[in-house]
C-alpha cells in the first residue's frame, strides 16, 4: 500500500502554495502574494507569517478557496498528489461527457461561502399577563 503524504504537514503545504503561486505568475503573468490571500481571509499579518513559515495548519476550507485563488487542484495542493492545475484536455482525468467510470471524477470548485448573519433577530412581543394569565 502507498504511503499518503500526512494532511497535517503545514510546511509542505505552504511549499505547494509558492509553487503554485510560481506556476500562476508563469502562466499569467499575474501573481498574488501572500497578503493577498491572508487578506482574502481576514488573516492578521501575524497569521499569515504563521500559516507561510507552516506553524500553522489550514483548514480544509482554506485549501479549497486557495486553490480557486491559484488555480490549482485542491486535492494536490493538500496532500501533494495528482496534477497541479486540471484542465479539460488532462490524460486521465474525467469530464462530465465521459461516462468511463474507471477514470478519476474532476474536482468542482467550492461555492461561494456566505457570510455571518449581522442582522438582528426579530422575537416574537411578550404576551401581556406573564404566563398564560395565572
Amino acid at each position: 500500500m502507498k504511503d499518503h503524504p500526512r494532511p497535517w504537514d503545514s510546511e509542505a503545504v505552504a511549499k505547494r502554495v509558492d509553487r503554485a503561486r510560481g506556476a500562476l505568475l508563469a502562466r499569467t503573468g499575474s501573481s498574488i502574494l501572500w497578503s493577498d490571500i491572508g487578506r482574502s481571509f481576514a488573516w492578521a499579518s501575524a497569521t499569515v507569517t504563521e500559516v507561510r513559515a507552516g506553524r500553522r495548519p489550514l483548514r480544509v476550507a482554506e485549501i479549497g478557496e486557495i486553490a480557486q485563488l491559484l488555480d490549482c487542484s485542491p486535492g494536490w495542493l493538500a496532500f501533494g498528489e495528482g496534477v497541479m492545475r486540471w484542465t479539460p484536455d488532462t490524460p486521465g482525468v474525467q469530464t462530465e461527457q465521459d461516462d468511463d467510470l474507471s477514470s478519476p471524477v474532476v474536482a468542482h470548485p467550492l461555492p461561494k461561502q456566505r457570510g455571518a448573519v449581522t442582522a438582528p433577530v426579530k422575537r416574537p412581543a411578550k404576551r401581556a399577563g406573564g404566563r398564560g394569565g395565572r
